[in-house]
């Protein structure tokens, strides 16, 4: 049962149930607080379930580097490079599509054209 009133403070429950539980002093407990605060503030982080594989729970740990290193903007070849990674892998991962797949107007983009087979027509 949560020790915190406000459940959905992941921070605030654990550092309240580790603090009691080990008789942390409560000027502790808040600096402890304050530092988790500051590294993960405005994250997603991921709660690896009782009894999940480490390997699932690395994976999960990995794809949540790679946002955050695309968020902060670093290219996907760099991420890709980084973490040993296929680019189509780390834009799957981003939830992005290939951008030759989308159409675009942008004169700036070359775009390869199609050619047709000889003695083929498109009508």
């Amino acid at each position: 049962m949560p020790m915190n009133e406000n459940t959905e403070d992941v921070i605030s429950d654990v550092i309240d149930r580790v603090a009691a539980a080990a008789k942390v002093p409560e000027a502790v407990a808040r600096q402890v607080e304050r530092d988790a605060r500051t590294y993960w503030g405005g994250e997603r982080p991921y709660i690896r379930k009782a009894g999940e594989s480490p390997r699932r729970a690395a994976a999960h740990e990995r794809a949540a580097r790679v946002l955050a290193d695309f968020r902060r903007g670093e290219h996907i070849r760099l991420i890709a490079r980084r973490y040993e990674l296929s680019e189509r892998h780390v834009r799957r991962l981003l939830g992005i599509q290939q951008q030759a797949e989308e159409p675009t107007d942008d004169p700036t983009i070359e775009r390869p054209e199609k050619r047709r087979k000889r003695g083929h027509s498109f009508a």
